[in-house]
């Protein structure tokens, strides 16, 4: 998604027991899609980039970008 289109609330300030964190497509492998976390100018990032296997974000469709939601496990 591009930066335009993200909530306002998607910056790295994590809220009680959720964080959404967005990544944009920056390189692509034989089988896999790198994607950089999209920070604002000097903020620091939570996760910097991660490697999703080009199978599964085609079939997710999160070729371009993707947003991932870190929540706190409450049954433990």
């Amino acid at each position: 998604m591009p930066a335009a289109r993200r909530p306002a609330a998607a910056k790295a300030e994590p809220t009680k027991k959720k964080q959404e964190i967005f990544f944009d497509q920056d390189r692509e492998t034989k089988g896999t899609f790198r994607y950089a976390e999209a920070v604002e100018n000097g903020q620091r990032g939570i996760m910097g980039t991660i490697w999703i296997r080009k199978d599964v974000a085609e079939k997710l469709n999160c070729v371009d970008s993707v947003k991932i939601t870190i929540e706190a496990d409450d049954e433990k």
